[in-house]
């Protein structure tokens, strides 16, 4: 399983930027996404440890040899077990900020100026490249969260969205984007399942769609069978050759997915993970990692694809 096992652990948190607290850490869960959900931080405090306040920021470093920067956190939840200890919840993002309140509005001007805005309002950086994000639309957010609404720009758009270290991540999938590779042996693992499943792979796609003038409107991208149809709203054929292209992407990317468990490392979600399996190397891209510390062991469990 590599020399980790044999190098004991680091970690530190710090609270609202200290160092110093009275948090009495007795274990650290902490689970890492690509896209789609917010990343979690969760502590078990002693029973005589002093609770942080909600939105409070906590900061996460881990490591072997040294210290390294795992994320930004805030407190949205504190559970008090009487006589043993506190379990103490966190986010990578300030809900009390808004993030998740339902709006109604209507952006125009560029996807990437829409997103910037967003960010904006939530005391956000933004780390954003992706193909569309030059394209003019009218984006319209109705009854609709600003979280709701990023994901959902998302998926029209085959990207990666998510929120970490107070920074807004809207990314191409398989963009080489700042992504780490990380390179993992099935004998380094202390439990690996991989699941490989049959699909269909169209040469092409056609997207029909109703104008503003009543009209069915159809587009195609790509050539040839087997062809795959769907009805969309669209606002134009530009919106839907854009939601076309990234569909049929989508629809023939790798159908490969499993998990594996390991001695725990400085490793992320949306990284490459070379796996070496059988005297042969593939490539995923890592989904979820989880990590989990206490005083005695580090373990990781992960999800690729």
């Amino acid at each position: 399983m590599g020399l980790e096992q044999y190098i004991a652990p680091l970690w530190r948190v710090s609270l609202n930027g200290k160092k110093s607290h009275n948090l009495n850490i007795t274990q650290v869960r902490y689970s890492d996404f690509e896209k789609d959900n917010i990343d979690t931080l969760c502590l078990e405090l002693a029973p005589n440890a002093t609770p942080p306040n909600f939105g409070d920021r906590i900061e996460l470093f881990m490591g072997r040899n040294a210290l390294y920067f795992f994320g930004a956190f805030y407190v949205s939840a504190i559970k008090e077990q009487y006589k043993r200890g506190f379990s103490i919840d966190c986010t990578s993002i300030d809900y009390t900020k808004g993030f998740k309140v339902k709006k109604s509005r209507t952006f125009e001007g560029s996807i990437a100026d829409c997103i910037r805005s967003i960010a904006r309002e939530n005391n956000l950086k933004t780390k954003l490249d992706f193909r569309y994000a030059q394209s003019i639309e009218v984006i319209e957010q109705v009854d609709e969260s600003d979280s709701a609404l990023l994901h959902r720009l998302a998926d029209e758009l085959f990207c990666t969205c998510k929120v970490s270290n107070d920074t807004l991540i809207f990314l191409d999938k398989g963009k080489e984007f700042d992504r780490r590779t990380y390179a993992i042996n099935a004998d380094e693992c202390i439990s690996l399942d991989i699941e490989t499943f049959a699909a269909t792979r169209y040469k092409s796609i056609e997207l029909t769609y109703t104008d503003s003038e009543g009209n069915a409107r159809s587009v195609k991208v790509g050539s040839g069978e087997p062809l795959y149809k769907l009805h969309r709203f669209a606002k134009d054929d530009t919106h839907a050759l854009q939601m076309a292209t990234t569909k049929l992407e989508t629809l023939n990317s790798k159908h490969i997915k499993g998990s594996l468990s390991a001695v725990g490392r400085v490793l992320f979600a949306g990284g490459y993970l070379n796996l070496t399996f059988k005297g042969k190397i593939s490539r995923h891209t890592i989904t979820q990692v989880t990590h989990s510390l206490d005083s005695s062991a580090w373990n990781m469990e992960l999800n690729f694809e």
